[in-house]
């Protein structure tokens, strides 16, 4: 036990004795007893297995400290090798469940989920009933006042003027009735006052204790999920560039090959980017966006991926920086989007309702050519409803290339296409600030990790349409749905799905909820 919590069951001991002792009467007596119980029991089931929570941060500190000083290439064996991490079973009941987790993720080459997945706040919240204990500083102040009009209930029912005895006691009964009403309502508040105090006290040293443990650990132990992902994503690229720089030059005549050899990796990606629109190679993915409740699919945003004929599927981060460099990505994207409009086309001419489609305009496209005239000509060629295509533009566009964007939203919108501003960040009025009117929003929940509720108070405040994108965990999507989100994307609910994967995922959907109605009916 930590010296704060001693010390503050000294104090709770010390309060509650004096308390007893000055109680002028039995019922006033009565309610600091249950005052005192309603403590103990805060203490008992809350304020000490908070504090324990902190000792063992403390401690897994120290072990991490130790084990990232052990002289080894792999710490990650190190901690499985070692015995009484926190000196406290529920944190290391915790932390076994994260390295099961781990570990299977580990077996499967998988980025590792970072430890605050598993240990963090809500976690700890539950295991120390801190939603209970936040409930005791009001309801010892609402006992107080219970007594507060029992007193004076009591000291007036008596009052009588029959005979000036009656008086007389009359006005002894009126003192006694409101010295309880007093005492109780003082012993209410200082209780109140003095737990609401070490709660919040010991709440907030074991919530620093653990942000450190965390610190330490993705220091010594384990990176962050995010920083293995950029180690992962610089690996791979770097593989899939040496991969093509060796594949045969076929196909690009020799003076393509000569200056590709001259030119290295980055012009040996052009050169097969270029033939792979021409083989067809470049396709998209669809990621679903989700209803949060029911996890209905009501639409999906198209990705693109490289299909590549030797080496499978690759994704954006592959190739998009070099396409990007060399001003391709304004011919690659009208390609993709083409063919998306020819898949929603013969999703309608096979009996199949689509949903809505998004697809990313970025601020090159918009610079580099008609963006607007494009779209209309795809609608007249496809003869497709416009609501079937959403526009997503990302937010830095705006910021960057206001005049034209705006100008470019604008015709989109008259032709009937829904324009969603992509990567929004929570900032409303940085935003309005450019003059930008979207008909929706998608909020980067890698972003905007506080606040959310705000977020989406203030866009329902201002009837703005808001969703989320980026959901990775179950913590995020809890979050989101206190805060009233209604639709999101992210891996915690679907990863990106081939065309046919997707039909055959949102065909299941449907199927489901069709069978839950029919359940719900018959019941």
């Amino acid at each position: 036990m930590s010296k704060v919590f001693l010390a503050a069951v000294f104090v709770f001991v010390l309060c509650g004795a004096l308390l007893i002792a000055m109680a002028p009467d039995v019922i006033s007596l009565l309610f600091v007893v249950v005052m005192c119980v309603i403590v103990l029991l805060g203490l008992v089931f809350g304020l000490l297995p908070c504090s324990n929570f902190g000792q063992g941060f403390k401690q897994g500190r120290r072990s991490v400290r130790r084990i990232g000083g052990v002289t080894s290439n792999d710490h990650w064996l190190v901690l499985q090798q070692s015995e009484r991490l926190f000196h406290y079973q529920p944190l290391a009941e915790l932390f076994k469940d994260y390295m099961e987790k781990a570990n299977r993720q580990y077996a499967q080459e998988e980025i590792i989920s970072d430890i605050d997945t598993m240990i963090n706040e809500d976690s700890l919240a539950v295991r120390c009933w801190h939603s209970a204990c936040l409930q005791i500083p009001g309801t010892l102040t609402g006992l107080g006042l219970l007594g507060t009009f029992l007193g004076l209930i009591l000291g007036i029912s008596s009052i009588g003027f029959s005979s000036v005895d009656a008086a007389l006691n009359s006005v002894e009964t009126l003192l006694g009735g409101i010295e309880v009403a007093f005492y109780t309502s003082v012993a209410g508040v200082i209780l109140s006052i003095v737990y609401n105090l070490v709660n919040r006290l010991l709440w907030n040293t074991t919530v620093r204790e653990m942000e450190l443990f965390l610190y330490d650990f993705h220091t010594y132990i384990m990176p962050s999920a995010e920083e293995q992902g950029r180690a992962f994503q610089h690996r791979s690229i770097k593989a899939i560039l040496e991969r093509l720089d060796r594949l045969p030059k076929n196909g690009f005549g020799a003076a393509a090959a000569q200056e590709n050899a001259k030119s290295g990796n980055e012009q040996s990606v052009m050169l097969k980017v270029q033939d792979a629109i021409r083989n067809g190679e470049f396709c998209f993915y669809l990621l679903p966006r989700c209803n949060l409740m029911s996890r209905e699919i009501v639409g999906a945003e198209a990705l693109i991926r490289w299909n590549h004929s030797e080496i499978g599927l690759l994704e954006p981060s592959s190739f998009m920086d070099v396409v990007e460099k060399n001003g391709f990505i304004a011919r690659l994207d009208q390609y993709i989007w083409e063919e998306i409009f020819k898949t929603i086309r013969g999703w309608i001419d096979a009996g199949i309702r689509p949903l809505p489609v998004s697809v990313n305009v970025s601020g090159t496209d918009v610079l580099a050519f008609d963006v607007p005239a494009f779209f209309k000509k795809m609608l007249e060629k496809y003869r497709i409803p416009p609501c079937y295509i959403e526009i997503e533009i990302n937010e830095t566009s705006y910021l960057r290339n206001g005049r034209i964007i705006l100008e470019a939203e604008e015709a989109l919108r008259a032709q009937g296409f829904r324009v969603v501003m992509d990567s929004f960040d929570g900032d409303f009025l940085a935003v309005r600030a450019t003059g930008a009117n979207p008909d929706a929003y998608k909020l980067s929940v890698g972003k905007q990790k506080e606040n959310i509720a705000q977020v989406f108070a203030h866009a329902r405040a201002q009837h703005i349409t808001l969703w989320a994108n980026r959901i990775e965990s179950m913590e995020q999507l809890t979050e989101l749905r206190r805060a009233g989100c209604a639709e999101g994307q992210g891996y915690v609910l679907h990863a990106p799905l081939s065309v046919d994967d997707f039909l055959e995922v949102t065909k299941r959907s449907k199927g489901e909820k069709t069978n839950a109605s029919q359940t719900a009916q018959e019941n």
